[in-house]
């Protein structure tokens, strides 16, 4: 169930959803040779870059249908989801100052599938990449834990208020 309705009535359905879900999350959490040696950048030597365009297009494919789905929905003012409702609505009007695409909601309805699945480890992993990719926000990170906690106290998530936030 999600989106405050059945994701589809049939099971076969649900579970080729289910499966998506697992095998984007296997693609992911392996390492890739095209991502870490630069000489392979182009090159799918693992078969990653094909699995995830599949994976990609069967999702899409499906959020795609949802969307229809909802978007008849609303018309007929029967629609079960508001977030896809307000989106769709959003979509439509022209005066708005935010431009909703049809991408940004499918974008939406996915992270609402996915997030339900990710874990922790998932969750700090990104994190600690962000950190990673955004040096100045690493180094004012490091600066707040020196500053506050020293190098030999035990940090005590509280008393880090830059870190925080930002996380």
């Amino acid at each position: 169930m999600t989106m405050k309705q059945r994701c589809s009535e049939d099971e076969n359905e649900s579970e080729e959803i289910r499966k998506l879900i697992k095998e984007a999350n296997e693609i992911v959490g392996k390492v890739s040779l095209s991502d870490n040696l630069w000489f392979c950048k182009n090159l799918d030597l693992q078969g990653f870059g094909k699995r995830c365009k599949k994976v990609h297009e069967k999702f899409d494919f499906v959020m795609e249908k949802t969307i229809k789905e909802q978007d008849e929905e609303r018309k007929e003012e029967k629609g079960r989801c508001e977030k896809v409702k307000d989106l769709l609505d959003i979509s439509d009007d022209k005066s708005s100052e935010i431009r909703v695409t049809r991408e940004n909601i499918k974008a939406s309805i996915l992270e609402i599938f996915v997030a339900r699945t990710d874990t922790s480890a998932i969750t700090i992993e990104w994190a600690l990449a962000e950190l990673i990719n955004h040096p100045d926000i690493m180094k004012k990170a490091r600066e707040e834990i020196n500053a506050v906690v020293g190098k030999t106290r035990v940090v005590e998530e509280t008393l880090l208020t830059f870190l925080t936030s930002k996380l």
